[in-house]
C-alpha cells in the first residue's frame, strides 16, 4: 500500500478471504501490522482427520489504490496422498553376515559372492502349511515351472484349485515362455510371486530387528529422496500366504511403552482374546486394521523371530488414520537349520546326553582307579622299605624228629 495522503481511512475491511470448502480444512486467520501502511495476514489451514478432498482459499483486495494490475489471488488446495510418498522396507536389516542386499544384477545372474545370502525355491514352491505338507492354504506359487507340474500335487484339494497357473506362467509350456523380466524376478510384491525364484536366508529362531522408512521423492527421475521420521507411524503386518503367529512373533516392546503412556493410540488399540468385540479398544482397532489383524505396531521398534521353517511372505500395512495414503511394502525370507521335529529331536538329545554322561563316568572313575592305584604302590613300595631295614634272621624250621623229642623231655620230667 503507497502512502497516498488522500486515502481517508472509511473503517471497512480492505481483503476479503473466502473458503472454498470448509469441510476439508479447519480455518485459522492472524492478522499483523507490521508499520503504518503495511499489513500481514496469516492463514493456518489444518487438514481434518482422515479426510481427502480439495479446497481453495481466495485472497481479494477491495478498493485499494495498488501498483498491482491483479488484486485477486485463488490457491487451489488438495488434501491427499502424494504420489511420490512410499513405506519401505530394509533387507539389511535381515541380513547377519552382510550389511548391504543383493543387487539386482546378482540376484539374476547367480553371482557366487552373494551365494551364500539367498536359497534357491524349489520349484512350484508353495509355502508349508499349518494343516499338513500336502495340503497348501495358500494360492501363491513361487518359482513356475509349467513344465514340471503335478496336476495331482496342485490340483487335489479345494484349496489348491483355486488357483491354477494364472499371471506370468498362464498358458505357458516352460519356465523360459513366462513373461518375468528381472525386475519381476527380484520384486518381492505378491503379484510377482510366479517369478521369484530366490530369497534372503534368515536363520530358525532368532530374532531380527525390521528397519522401515516413509520416503518422499522429490524427482521420479532421480534418486534424490528425503526420509521421513518413521517413529510417529503405526503399521500391522500380515502373513499372506495363511501362515498364523504359531510360526513367528512380532514385538515392538508395546509393555514397556504402555506402562508411563497408557493413553497412546498404540496403547488403547491393545486387545487380547478377553476383550469383548464392542469395546472402544476393538473398535479402535478395527479402525486402524480394517480388521485384518489383531495388533497395530510402532514401525520404528518392530522385530519378528522365526519359529517355522520354509519362507515368509510379509506384507505391512500402514495404519489408517496417519497418512491420506495406502501405503503397503512386502518382503520375504526364508527360515534355514530348523530344529528336528518330535520324536526324532528328543530321541537324538536324550542319546546324546546319556553317552554324554556314561563317557564322563567312565573318565572319572578311570581317573580315580589310577589315583588310588598309584597310592598302593606307593605305599606297598614304603612298607618293603621298612621291612627290608628291620628285617629279623631266618629261623629255622621246626621238623617232626624236633617235636618227638620234645614230647619225650617233657613225659620225663611229667614222670618225674
Amino acid at each position: 500500500m503507497k502512502n497516498d495522503n488522500s486515502i481517508i481511512p472509511t473503517g471497512n475491511s480492505m481483503v476479503s478471504i473466502t473458503m472454498g470448502n470448509p469441510q476439508i480444512f479447519k480455518f485459522e486467520l492472524n492478522e499483523y501490522r507490521a508499520s503504518k501502511f503495511v499489513h500481514l495476514v496469516q492463514v493456518v489451514l489444518t487438514a481434518r482427520y482422515n479426510i481427502k478432498g480439495v479446497s481453495s482459499i481466495s485472497f481479494n483486495l477491495k478498493s485499494v489504490r495498488s501498483p498491482c494490475s491483479v488484486t485477486s489471488y485463488t490457491l487451489l488446495i488438495v488434501a491427499d496422498c502424494p504420489i511420490s510418498k512410499q513405506l519401505h522396507f530394509e533387507y539389511s536389516s535381515l541380513l547377519i553376515t552382510a550389511k548391504e542386499t543383493v543387487p539386482v544384477q546378482d540376484y539374476v545372474s547367480s553371482n557366487v559372492s552373494t551365494y551364500e545370502l539367498l536359497q534357491e525355491l524349489p520349484r512350484n514352491y508353495r509355502p508349508p502349511s499349518s494343516m499338513a505338507v500336502a495340503i497348501p492354504i495358500s494360492g501363491n506359487v513361487y518359482n513356475v515351472h509349467p513344465q514340471t507340474i503335478s496336476d495331482e500335487r496342485f490340483m487335489t484339494y479345494s484349496y489348491s484349485a483355486k488357483r491354477r497357473l494364472k499371471g506370468f506362467c498362464d498358458n505357458k509350456l516352460n519356465r523360459t515362455s513366462c513373461s518375468c523380466t528381472s525386475a519381476h524376478k527380484f520384486s518381492s510384491l505378491e503379484k510377482y510371486s510366479d517369478c521369484r525364484e530366490k530369497v534372503y536366508k534368515v536363520l530358525y529362531d532368532y530374532t531380527y530387528k525390521l528397519n522401515f522408512s516413509m520416503l518422499h521423492n522429490k524427482m521420479h527421475y532421480t534418486h534424490n529422496e528425503d526420509s521421513e521420521d518413521i517413529s510417529k507411524y503405526l503399521i500391522y503386518i500380515e502373513e499372506v500366504n495363511g501362515r498364523d503367529d504359531t510360526v513367528y512373533f512380532a514385538s515392538d516392546n508395546a509393555d514397556t511403552f504402555c506402562s508411563t503412556k497408557p493413553n497412546q493410540v498404540l496403547c488403547r488399540s491393545r486387545v487380547d482374546e478377553h476383550t469383548p468385540p464392542d469395546s472402544e479398544s476393538a473398535k479402535l482397532l478395527n479402525f486402524l486394521t480394517s480388521g485384518k489383524t489383531k495388533r497395530v505396531f510402532n514401525a520404528s521398534q518392530l522385530s519378528i523371530k522365526f519359529l517355522g521353517m520354509g519362507l515368509f511372505h510379509f506384507r505391512v500395512t500402514l495404519a489408517t488414520g496417519y497418512s491420506f495414503c495406502s501405503l503397503q511394502d512386502e518382503f520375504q525370507a526364508y527360515v534355514i537349520n530348523p530344529p528336528l521335529p518330535f520324536p526324532t529331536g528328543t530321541i537324538i538329545r536324550l542319546t546324546v546326553s546319556f553317552s554324554m554322561g556314561a563317557v564322563m563316568v567312565a573318565i572319572y572313575m578311570r581317573l580315580i582307579f589310577k589315583k588310588y592305584n598309584k597310592e598302593d604302590k606307593n605305599v606297598e613300595s614304603n612298607v618293603q622299605s621298612v621291612n627290608n631295614h628291620h628285617r629279623r634272621p631266618r629261623m629255622s624250621i621246626v621238623t617232626e624228629e624236633d617235636m618227638k623229642a620234645l614230647r619225650s623231655k617233657l613225659r620225663s620230667s611229667f614222670q618225674a
